[in-house]
Order: C-alpha cells, then sequence, then structure tokens
C-alpha cells in the first residue's frame, strides 16, 4: 500500500484547517452582519416612534366660571363664556404654551374620547385692563408658564342660540345643555409632547343649580 508523502500529507492538513477558518469567519460576519442589522432596525424604531405624551408637566385646574349675556339682539341671544384655570409648570424650565397648540390642536373629551373642539380661545388672564386699550392687545399670544409657576389662563367661547332654544331657561341652563357631555377641554402641544387637560365636567351643572336657586 502506498502512502501520501509528507509534504502532500501536511499540505492537505493546511487546506482543511484553512476551509475551516474560513467558514468560521464566514459565519461571524454573516452574525456581525445580522447583529448589526437587528440594532439599526431597533436605533430607526426608537427614533422614529413617536414619544408618549407628558400629561404631568403643565396641570390645570377649575378656578371660576363667568356667563355674560348679549342684550342687542333679543331675537339671537347671544352668550360669552369664561371659564379661569390655574395652569401650574411642574417642570424645571420655563415653558410657553404655543398659540398654534390651541389654535389648531384644541380638542374635547366625551366620555373618554377625543372630539374636535372650535370656538374656544385661550389667553392669560389680565389682572387690569389699560384705560386705552392699544391695537392688538386682545390678539392670540403665546402664554408663559414660568417653571414650578401657576397662571391664571383664561378659556373664552362666543355663542349664539334661537330664541327658542334658551325660552324659560337661564343662560347658566342654556350652556349646561351645551356642554355637559364634555369632560375636558385638551391642548396637545406636538412640539413639546405636551397634553394639557383642563378639567370642566360638572362645572356648567353646579353653575345653573346655583342660578335657579336664586
Amino acid at each position: 500500500m502506498s502512502s501520501l508523502p509528507a509534504s502532500g500529507t501536511a499540505s492537505a492538513s493546511h487546506s482543511s484547517r484553512f476551509r475551516i477558518l474560513l467558514l468560521k469567519l464566514m459565519a461571524v460576519t454573516a452574525g456581525l452582519v445580522v447583529g448589526v442589522g437587528a440594532l439599526a432596525c431597533a436605533a430607526y424604531w426608537t427614533l422614529t416612534r413617536p414619544k408618549p405624551w407628558n400629561t404631568s408637566a403643565i396641570t390645570a385646574k377649575f378656578k371660576k366660571l363667568a356667563i355674560y349675556e348679549n342684550r342687542d339682539k333679543p331675537s339671537e341671544p347671544h352668550y360669552y363664556l369664561n371659564v379661569y384655570f390655574d395652569a401650574s409648570n411642574t417642570t424645571g424650565s420655563d415653558y410657553v404654551l404655543p398659540t398654534d397648540a390651541w389654535q389648531n390642536h384644541l380638542m374635547e373629551t366625551q366620555s373618554g374620547s377625543l372630539l374636535g373642539s372650535a370656538g374656544w380661545t385661550l389667553s392669560l388672564s389680565q389682572a387690569t385692563l389699560p384705560s386705552r386699550i392699544p391695537s392688538g392687545f386682545f390678539d392670540p399670544k403665546p402664554i408663559s408658564i414660568p417653571a414650578h409657576a401657576t397662571v391664571e389662563i383664561l378659556a373664552s367661547y362666543d355663542s349664539t342660540y334661537i330664541a327658542d332654544a334658551v325660552k324659560g331657561k337661564t343662560k347658566e341652563q342654556v350652556i349646561d345643555d351645551e356642554f355637559h357631555h364634555t369632560d375636558e377641554l385638551v391642548v396637545l402641544d406636538e412640539s413639546r409632547r405636551y397634553r394639557i387637560s383642563f378639567p370642566v365636567k360638572g362645572i356648567w351643572r353646579a353653575q345653573a343649580s346655583r342660578a335657579s336657586a336664586h
């Protein structure tokens, strides 16, 4: 029986080891490619997914309610609704509520569902008014809420009704009929991912009850 020369045996062994090493390198490379791909997918998902809404950065509490009636047109009862809230900044940074956030992203909740809301305006409550109102004084403006501070915010609504809808009712009862299903006014500040809820559930009914008692 013939045998391979020593040089041939060494060459075959070397070739076998090389193939094994090559296979191991290919396996490691494939694993790295899969791992890097998985990390890239995870990073993309993390960077592109929407951040959850922060509901505790800015909090609001109902303070008081005032309803005014315009009697210029008896055939078209006209009510001005002013609702005051204390809005608190619980963060360590100053915050400015953009005008766009409440003009274009104001919603309301009814039975837990978010609905579109129109007609409301938000502003910083004024302690005093100048004797001469300058031009643009009542134009919509951003509302500044300093860090760890509370400001009074006024939510205003202008509403006109037909005479039959308010016949035999106080203005408080009329407003209660319109808004008693509304639990909150909700402002969504997309730039900061802040959700600010202004609670209004039950305030109309309480106001209507007091008016009826008198």
